[in-house]
């Protein structure tokens, strides 16, 4: 767990981007937790499916993009620890997708937030 830990600290542009997606990912959540209570019953989280109500799901699933994102984080960070040493640009790469990630979810959430209050 330490050479984990050691691996992020010492790459700065790994560091950097993880840091920016724990920010994002802990913005996104506490936008959710302050506009939560002011949803309507029902919001339309699965934009993919057909027009109707397939599409809408109760206010608690505006929850699961994040808990997506962060399973997203802990995996490509893991990944990236592994093969930092045979590939840092490969770990660079896993790193700043994640940060994307975070970003898309964040403007999701916050687009879907906005459109239904």
């Amino acid at each position: 767990m330490k050479e984990f830990f050691k691996v992020v600290k010492t790459d700065r542009i790994i560091y950097r981007t993880s840091l920016a997606s724990g920010f994002v990912i802990t913005a996104t959540f506490l936008y959710a937790i302050l506009r939560f209570f002011s949803l309507p019953p029902f919001i339309p989280v699965f934009n993919q499916l057909p027009w109707g109500n397939q599409r809408i799901g109760p206010s608690f699933t505006i929850f699961i993009p994040l808990a997506l994102t962060i399973i997203i984080l802990i995996a490509n960070l893991a990944l990236s620890s592994f093969a930092y040493s045979k590939n840092p640009l490969l770990s660079r790469i896993f790193s700043i997708t994640t940060l994307l990630c975070c970003l898309l979810m964040f403007i999701f959430t916050v687009v879907i937030i906005n459109l239904v209050t």
